[in-house]
């Protein structure tokens, strides 16, 4: 065995371990599971989302989820009570009402093992308000005051942001104002992530709600809210509605990021608004190298990076859509990342995503480096004892 195979052998081995592992799907449409008090269907229009309505039914087919990337399941879905109504008339006269006939029941048990598993395999899902109890069943995933979800009062009520709910929103306080008696109120989510909370009004007094949750179940996401609204200029809706719709957007960038074995900071999803100059969102930077990693489909960019007293840090026209950008910073901490579109390309959704670490050597990490130590190891051994068992054909002619 000589050199050049020693060396090709050893060169393999540490290239088949340093390949990535991950595999991505292709990309799906998002679903829409119609709900009665909820109309978010009205945000996905107005945001150009497209979506495909899931009949309620249909939840129990094990494929119907898995068709989709996300889905939503707002407030009030489900069998509707007139869907059990038969009623005839005749010109303005009621003639008769009557209940249907043996309805199919619908096996909540077959639904729930569907979204844990589309949840499980990377979807990501919305549920907003009374929607709680089918998720509440996946998952077991909430507390309630007194056993009793329906406490919230209508009112409006001061929030505190957290997490990347209030990088998105670049502030640290909102006001959240619940229409309706009895919105549902979390004490707290389990193995959860919370987004937005805040003393509320109940018939027990004020009692400290858990408004918006953030959950990782296996590969994919869920985002759980009390609060819910149809108003087009909600910045806590835009955030859901991007964060749950286009979270598939962010894995232009998660590939290039495990590439370089750099740690993620913020993630950002969002579009650009005809009448909308510029997006504005914090982002966290660690001190040293950084990389701004930005996607969209199409349109031209210009990217602004501020400390959190808005003295400029880098100003870059990238006119392009694909981009990469190193920092450097001198402390680790909050900036502010203003994002400009240029061309006629509304309703663009964009991704954003900061990491940190420097980008040397892809796909080199700790454990790739041990195993391709362990890998040459075993080669030399290999070799040691082929040289032992096979002297002459390594030492040459012997002399006598």
């Amino acid at each position: 065995m000589t050199g050049k195979w020693i060396f090709t052998i050893v060169i393999s081995a540490t290239c088949v371990l340093a390949l990535p592992s991950e595999n991505y799907a292709e990309e799906k449409p998002v679903g829409l599971v119609k709900g009665r008090f909820d109309h978010i269907e009205i945000l996905l229009n107005h945001y150009k989302i497209p979506f495909e309505i899931i009949q309620f039914n249909d939840l129990e087919k094990k494929d119907v989820l898995k068709k989709h990337a996300a889905v939503f399941f707002p407030c009030g879905f489900g069998r509707s009570l007139e869907s059990n109504i038969d009623v005839s008339a005749s010109g303005y006269y009621v003639l008769n009402v009557s209940l249907k006939d043996l309805q199919k029941k619908i096996e909540t048990e077959k639904i729930t093992e569907n979204i844990k598993d589309f949840v499980s395999s990377g979807g990501s899902a919305y549920f907003s308000d009374f929607s709680y109890e089918i998720l509440q069943k996946a998952y077991n995933c909430f507390d309630f005051y007194f056993n009793f979800p329906n406490l919230g009062i209508s009112g409006r009520y001061a929030t505190k942001l957290n997490g990347p709910l209030r990088l998105f929103m670049n502030r640290e306080k909102a006001d959240f104002f619940m229409p309706h008696e009895g919105w549902v109120l979390v004490k707290s989510c389990r193995d959860a992530s919370t987004l937005a909370e805040g003393e509320a009004g109940t018939p027990r007094g004020e009692l400290r709600a858990n408004i918006i949750s953030l959950m990782q179940r296996g590969s994919g996401e869920i985002i759980y809210s009390s609060y819910h609204s149809s108003q087009t200029a909600d910045e806590i809706m835009r955030y859901m509605v991007f964060r749950i719709s286009r979270k598939g957007m962010l894995q232009h960038h998660t590939r290039i990021i495990n590439k370089w074995n750099q740690n993620i900071t913020t993630e950002i999803l969002d579009t650009i608004l005809p009448g909308e100059n510029v997006r504005s969102h914090t982002v966290l930077l660690q001190k040293g190298r950084n990389t701004i990693y930005f996607y969209a489909e199409k349109g031209l960019f210009q990217v602004d990076l501020y400390t959190k007293d808005m003295q400029l840090v880098f100003s870059k026209d990238t006119g392009s859509n694909i981009f990469s950008i190193d920092v450097n910073t001198a402390h680790s901490g909050e900036y502010v990342l203003s994002l400009y579109g240029s061309g006629d390309y509304p309703y663009t959704p964009f991704a954003v995503i900061t990491a940190s670490g420097w980008r040397l050597i892809p796909y080199v990490t700790v454990a790739r480096i041990v195993l391709a130590c362990i890998a040459v190891f075993i080669v030399s051994v290999i070799i040691t004892a082929y040289r032992l068992s096979h002297p002459k054909e390594i030492g040459g002619r012997i002399r006598r």
